[in-house]
């Protein structure tokens, strides 16, 4: 799966999730945010571990950053209620072909931003299995067996 496309999933869930009227933007924090507004994006540290689970299956887990601008700190810290049951509800994501699974959610104490509006932010962290390629070989088409004596 790729990120575009998990981010793109996750903003989906998010609007049926998210108070009529809010304002998403991806991979983009607004440097002037305003109230309403949801950022979501691939942390730029650790955002994405690929581990070996089998001989032919990779674990990827992607973690989000989302952050949420609010009209006043009660805005904020209800929004962080409603997402916290929502989210922790939801076990996993249909993505493309496959599924994203939630596997850990958490939030920031709500701050007041520079410019003086509330906002809080969160980290949401995502895994999902995607099988291994491996080069096409050839097959045997004959095998021989010679016996010396």
């Amino acid at each position: 799966m790729n990120i575009k496309d998990d981010i793109t999933t996750l903003r989906q869930f998010l609007g049926t999730i998210m108070p009529a009227g809010t304002i998403f933007s991806l991979q983009d924090t607004s440097k002037t945010p305003e109230t309403g507004l949801l950022c979501i994006e691939l942390l730029p540290l650790n955002a994405e571990t690929t581990r070996q689970i089998t001989a032919a299956h990779n674990k990827v887990e992607r973690n989000f950053r989302l952050i949420y601008y609010g009209k006043s700190n009660i805005d904020v810290i209800g929004v962080t209620d409603l997402l916290r049951k929502k989210i922790t509800n939801q076990t996993k994501m249909r993505v493309g072909n496959g599924y994203t699974a939630i596997d850990a959610f958490s939030a920031s104490r709500p701050f007041k931003t520079e410019s003086e509006i509330d906002a809080v932010i969160f980290i949401l962290q995502t895994s999902f299995v995607e099988k291994r390629t491996f080069p096409n070989v050839p097959k045997m088409d004959h095998i021989g067996i010679k016996f010396k004596l």
